[in-house]
């Protein structure tokens, strides 16, 4: 059903576009056999696809799932798609993109942390190793004796 509503907006934001499948496939780098196997719906619209579609119709990527209706409801609320969408981009979606950077980078400490704990532990364990083997030989010299 999505793949369906997928294929039918990607060919209606096309024409509005006044854009060709030929203009279109070479934008997204894709072959125009693959591009009209898109919008004839025999081939699934997949994540980076979609990605680059909505960056070429400057627009909000769920919006290539959505029916007419929905369309109408979510630009009664948001506004104009594109603009919406050029807002929301420069807005909300920036500032998820920097905390999840952030995110990111404290995962990254995290990790060389506990590889530094890791390599301590590492060390602490072969001085115990090392004193067991010489308590051992000390333990077989009385043992001998």
């Amino acid at each position: 059903m999505l793949q369906e509503i997928a294929k039918n907006n990607l060919k209606r934001f096309r024409e509005e576009s006044g854009r060709s499948q030929e203009n279109v496939a070479e934008e997204l780098h894709i072959s125009l056999s693959t591009y009209n196997s898109l919008e004839l719906g025999k081939t699934k619209i997949v994540h980076p696809n979609i990605d680059l579609l909505a960056q070429l119709y400057n627009c909000d990527p769920a919006i290539f799932f959505m029916e007419e209706k929905q369309r109408d409801a979510y630009t009664s609320i948001f506004g104009d798609e594109q603009e919406s969408y050029k807002t929301m981009k420069g807005g909300w979606f920036e500032q998820q993109r920097q905390m999840y950077l952030k995110e990111i980078e404290g995962l990254k400490e995290q990790i060389r942390l506990q590889g530094k704990i890791i390599e301590t532990q590492d060390l602490a364990l072969k001085d115990k190793e090392d004193i067991i083997a010489r308590q051992k030989k000390e333990l077989a010299k009385y043992s001998e004796e």
